[in-house]
């Protein structure tokens, strides 16, 4: 019985040993704290607003036929650059010649008509002249003079609709010409064949629309039309400058300008009626055009941008992770007073392990990385953030600026 009372007493004063020895862990030791730190940079920075686009040829043209026909000679072929009235392709003239001819030949017989009717015209006068002389020496009826006058009326009648006839003779022969003219598809800017939609000896019909034969686009010159949603849109203006990068050199960054906003959505614009309606959850995107010199010939139709606006930007001033401007430690309190919006604490590593807080007056942010205006000197070592865990051998330092 003795036994068992001592092993029930070892036993409850392992477990008050236990008890104690927590508590004590927990209540009154320290942990050490250790912290994620960074120094302050001198550095570039910019504020952009990142877009997805995808680049246009400035200038696309649909070269198409005006007239019906067959295609009688293709003269260009996909990537041929063009310039300005050069020629295309040809469509079977022949009947246009036909016609050509035939309005010619029309015209030509009204002008002989005329040339006939006013000879006419010239005998009824000396004829008339003739009857007014005989009346007055009474040596004809009055019922003459006034067949003469008569027939000179109808006689200058008829002259005027020649003249008329004439007139429609050379526009129905204008018509033909320029018909004719219509055969030979010429380019209307200089640029590239980006599309040849018909091929030799295929015949196109013009008599509703005016069918495509090639497209023509200028590519010296290109567009980006890049998505802007609608809580970036404000924050641009035209003329500002941008760079973007595509798929395949992601690393390599190309200058381009913004020149406008559309300001309406794409989908109010193709939709009919007054408005268009949009789903209350549906993001709303606005087109901003942006500029690319294209005369390397690097970009092409359709390719995917990854577009950066720079909104603001400063170059060779004192920067730091704006980490640093969130961080509280949790062993220390904050400073009292009220900060202005522009201003922040930042929590300063000693040279003995210590931190101490600094009121900075901070400029333009990237959310990343924010610049200082006043309140460092430039060689502190700023805290970021804490672990109680050992982080020696852990980094120490901010990501690195793109």
């Amino acid at each position: 019985m003795k036994i068992k009372r001592t092993k029930t007493v070892i036993f409850t004063l392992i477990a008050a040993l236990a008890v104690g020895y927590g508590v004590y862990q927990k209540y009154f030791t320290k942990t050490p704290i250790y912290y994620l730190t960074d120094t302050v940079k001198t550095q570039d920075l910019e504020v952009t607003i990142l877009a997805d686009g995808k680049l246009e040829a400035s200038e696309q043209v649909e070269v198409g036929a005006q007239v019906s026909g067959q295609i009688k000679k293709l003269h260009v072929k996909l990537g041929d650059v063009v310039t300005k009235g050069q020629l295309l392709a040809e469509i079977d003239d022949l009947p246009r010649q036909n016609a050509v001819k035939d309005s010619e030949a029309r015209l030509k017989n009204v002008q002989a008509a005329k040339v006939a009717k006013q000879a006419q015209i010239v005998n009824a006068r000396i004829n008339l002249q003739r009857q007014q002389n005989l009346i007055k020496q009474k040596a004809t009826a009055q019922s003459e003079v006034d067949m003469a006058e008569a027939n000179l009326q109808v006689l200058e009648a008829e002259l005027e609709s020649l003249d008329a006839q004439i007139a429609q003779a050379k526009i129905a022969l204008d018509s033909a010409q320029l018909d004719l003219d219509y055969t030979k598809i010429i380019s209307p800017i200089d640029g590239v064949v980006v599309a040849t939609v018909v091929k030799e000896g295929q015949t196109v019909n013009a008599s509703q629309t005016a069918p495509t034969i090639v497209k023509v686009a200028d590519l010296d010159t290109m567009n980006i039309k890049a998505q802007i949603s609608e809580a970036d849109i404000t924050k641009i203006t035209p003329g500002m400058k941008a760079y973007f990068t595509i798929l395949g050199e992601p690393k390599n960054h190309y200058p381009a300008t913004l020149e406008s906003t559309e300001p309406a959505p794409e989908k109010f614009q193709t939709a009919t009626g007054n408005t268009a309606t949009t789903a209350s959850n549906e993001a709303i995107y606005y087109a901003g055009i942006l500029t690319v010199d294209n005369h390397e010939r690097r970009f092409r139709i359709d390719m995917t941008a990854q577009v950066y606006i720079v909104v603001d930007g400063v170059t060779n001033q004192p920067i730091i992770s704006t980490m640093a401007t969130r961080f509280k430690p949790s062993n220390l309190p904050m400073p009292e007073g009220r900060l202005q919006p522009n201003e922040a604490y930042v929590w300063v590593k000693n040279s003995d392990g210590t931190i101490a807080p600094k009121k900075v007056t901070l400029g333009i942010s990237n959310n990343i990385h924010t610049e200082v205006i006043d309140g460092l000197t430039g060689d502190e070592v700023i805290v970021l953030s804490e672990t109680s865990s050992d982080a020696k051998n852990g980094p120490n330092r901010m990501p690195r600026m793109r």
